[in-house]
């Protein structure tokens, strides 16, 4: 064909252009749709299933003790920390904090990682808990369920990976390093916010 010919579409041309275009916005609207009613339909359940989950999680780092309230607090908004639940003991004026529940996340190596932080009320790591993550079967998995989170437990201060016992699972450095800054993460909120708070309160 010649430079100089110009292409020339017919009125089929502009159809079949303008039905193709039509068939896809009304597959991707049907898409669209049904992605959104599945949200809608599931969204309660999933967030059903999460709170179950982090009420286990609670249980199992401060016990079930009948005597033990436990208050979600909205008013602390920091970074990586999704949620903070006080634990108290007592009624009334001998109502004392029992302890706390971090709800902190990471990155680890294969996406988002949910642990929950249980800390006594002087702030000292009494036990940590996954909420949800990524992580591979076998080797990242081994660090969120062997006795490497175990070995947190009664740390008070910033914790350095590969000093003090605590070090990383071979093969699994991303998700040892994950762990540690989630720890690290609530032991200076700890510090910054929750100790200040006890502070003030208990001034008043």
């Amino acid at each position: 064909m010649s430079s100089k010919e110009k292409v020339v579409f017919t009125k089929k041309d502009v159809r079949d252009v303008l039905n193709t275009g039509v068939k896809l916005f009304v597959i991707t609207s049907i898409v669209c749709v049904m992605l959104f009613f599945v949200n809608y339909v599931t969204k309660d359940r999933i967030a059903e299933i999460e709170l179950t989950k982090i009420n286990n999680a609670i249980t199992a780092l401060i016990g079930d003790d009948e005597g033990l309230h436990i208050d979600k607090a909205d008013d602390y908004g920091e970074k990586n920390i999704k949620d903070v639940y006080v634990v108290t003991k007592g009624d009334g004026d001998d109502q004392k904090v029992f302890g706390y529940c971090v709800y902190v996340t990471d990155k680890g190596y294969g996406g988002e990682m949910d642990l929950l932080v249980g800390l006594t009320a002087n702030g000292y790591v009494s036990g940590i808990e996954v909420i949800s993550d990524k992580e591979t079967a076998g080797i990242g998995k081994k660090v969120l369920s062997g006795d490497f989170m175990t070995r947190f437990n009664g740390r008070g201060g910033e914790v350095v990976l590969g000093e003090d016992g605590i070090n990383a699972v071979s093969g699994a450095t991303i998700t040892s390093k994950a762990v540690t800054r989630c720890v690290n993460t609530v032991l200076e909120f700890y510090n910054s916010s929750l100790k200040e708070a006890e502070t003030i309160e208990n001034d008043q």
